[in-house]
């Protein structure tokens, strides 16, 4: 009889016993009131507790569904009587055990669709929490494997297009890669993804699509993984137990969600690969502004993304901290486009090699040389071209020494007279270059330069970045920021300034100090520049942490 039928449970004892106990109460003829099903009598009343042998029962059977599931049985010395009194009886029983029989038909049935919703809600939620295609992967074979805990061996296999062949992405199981390497390569497998219809092959031996030698597996499972239309791959579960249809139906459920979550998954892949790849040539086509630059901000992303990592690994600065895998992508993305900014200062000023162009030079050389001809060069100067020389390296240096300081002033006095007019041999604009003291960049082309995190955010501004990357631009703004104060663009201070910014402007100045060919000098040796870092954290302008954790974890470690 089947299990919905079994009625022998629904009669309460207590409740049914005081009822069956009042009907005998109100009938003198009746010795005995009885319910019983295949199995025996279930309950009982009687008058006496030994009921006269020569009393036989009278049997009322009561049905569902076309199948007798209770009997009432009934002791009476009148029997004609009795059977009168009792058809109402038995037709209110017959009506209850029909009404509680669509009760709970209707009620077991609701209860199916509340556990298939909830079995469809906990599905989703699983393989739509994440959009990393290896965690949803691991997430549906992980479904799979509990749906089914009788199969051994498992695996998700997505299908590589370029090179033709099932990539196993997500599995479980003992030698799962080789098997699953095999299992791949069947007529069977391939057959099922290309056909997008799942099947159950309980004897994998008497299956001429089975052409490989897997003696671990007897029952195999599988289930095509597509969407749109589009095959995906798909997955497969084995062992030595045979499946049932209840267990297709089950993976066939979890594997078309499955497949929602994968193209979700890919899709985000590609778009993260085209938005990184666009990321990549903008900041390669500013970095080529500056043939001196080129590569710098790939390099300084490199240097962030390791610096994070570094971060995330670290048990002494930041034992409780660790960046997510979206914060990891926000800073190499900052990183990358940290620079952007550069597009609007002017070529000559981004490039300047040297404090004065060399059509500035050739003139200031055509004055010396008319100064020396003209014997109005002063007694203690040598020739012209000496004079010229040391203009050169001046000119071409990155630090002005004080020597070179007052040889320049000193310069700046001489002057010549043509016609009624005065001519100096430096004019002011050519002694304000010459003086600059570090670098080839005049106070108003310096104050240029560092507009670049200003333009950086406004132009980042026009880029609708997702909700994980919402501080990239802050980031970006913020990397020549000091903790100190003494930053640019806007004079943060220490909390005012995201840490994720202080990654950056580590990593951006060690890269600038270890750069080769630099108009205004030359690159420094890894050690130089780490003495430099140090020396910056111990006044107080970068984070002392970041940077030992950078020498220690990122640059020792190359």
């Amino acid at each position: 009889m089947p299990e919905r039928l079994s009625a022998r449970s629904w009669f309460k004892k207590r409740k049914w016993k005081k009822l069956l106990e009042g009907i005998l109460e109100t009938s003198p003829d009746v010795k005995g009131i009885a319910l019983g099903d295949k199995k025996g009598i279930f309950l009982e009343v009687k008058k006496n507790k030994a009921l006269s042998d020569s009393l036989s029962a009278i049997v009322y059977p009561l049905s569902l569904e076309n199948q007798e599931v209770i009997k009432v049985y009934l002791w009476t010395e009148d029997r004609e009587t009795s059977e009168k009194y009792f058809k109402n009886l038995v037709s209110f029983l017959q009506l209850w055990l029909e009404t509680e029989y669509s009760r709970r038909a209707v009620t077991e049935e609701a209860l199916d669709r509340y556990r298939e919703i909830s079995f469809f809600n906990h599905i989703a939620f699983a393989l739509n929490s994440s959009l990393d295609l290896r965690e949803v992967t691991s997430t549906l074979i992980e479904e799979c494997r509990k749906a089914v805990p009788i199969a051994k061996y498992g695996a998700v296999c997505l299908y590589d297009k370029t090179k033709k062949i099932f990539k196993p992405i997500a599995y479980f199981g003992e030698d799962i890669e080789s098997i699953t390497e095999k299992v791949t390569e069947t007529y069977l497998f391939k057959e099922i993804v290309k056909n997008a219809k799942p099947e159950i092959v309980n004897q994998v031996g008497g299956d001429l699509r089975w052409n490989a030698f897997v003696p671990q597996i007897i029952s195999f499972l599988g289930v095509p993984l597509s969407f749109s239309g589009e095959a995906l791959g798909g997955l497969f579960l084995a062992g030595t137990s045979p499946f049932t249809s209840l267990h297709l139906k089950s993976i066939s459920t979890i594997a078309a969600f499955g497949a929602i979550a994968i193209a979700n998954a890919v899709h985000f892949l590609e778009i993260q690969k085209m938005l990184e790849a666009v990321m990549v040539s903008l900041a390669t086509a500013i970095d080529s502004r500056d043939p001196c630059t080129a590569g710098h901000s790939r390099r300084t992303a490199q240097y962030a993304w390791a610096l994070a990592n570094a971060v995330n690994e670290d048990k002494e600065f930041f034992p409780n901290f660790s960046f997510t895998k979206e914060q990891m992508r926000e800073i190499y993305y900052a990183a990358l486009l940290h620079d952007v900014g550069k597009i609007g200062v002017r070529e000559h000023v981004l490039n300047k090699a040297t404090k004065l162009p060399s059509s500035r030079m050739k003139i200031i050389y055509l004055r010396l040389k008319l100064l020396e001809k003209a014997g109005a060069l002063p007694s203690h100067f040598k020739k012209a071209e000496e004079i010229y020389e040391k203009l050169k390296k001046i000119n071409t240096s990155g630090f002005l020494s004080p020597e070179d300081k007052e040889f320049i002033e000193e310069l700046s006095k001489i002057s010549f007279e043509i016609g009624e007019e005065e001519f100096s041999l430096l004019d002011e604009e050519e002694k304000e270059a010459l003086l600059i003291p570090r670098g080839n960049l005049l106070p108003n082309e310096w104050e240029e330069i560092k507009k670049h995190p200003v333009e950086s955010d406004r132009i980042l501004e026009q880029i609708p970045f997702p909700e994980s990357m919402l501080n990239l631009r802050t980031i970006v703004r913020q990397h020549h920021e000091k903790l100190d104060g003494s930053g640019y663009p806007d004079g943060k201070e220490a909390e005012e300034i995201l840490f994720q910014s202080r990654i950056l402007t580590i990593c951006d100045i060690y890269d600038a100090l270890t750069a080769a060919d630099r108009p205004y000098k030359k690159a420094f040796s890894m050690e130089k520049a780490i003495e430099i870092l140090r020396k910056e954290a111990k006044a107080g302008k970068l984070d002392s942490r970041l940077v030992e954790i950078f020498i220690q974890k990122v640059l020792m470690q190359k």
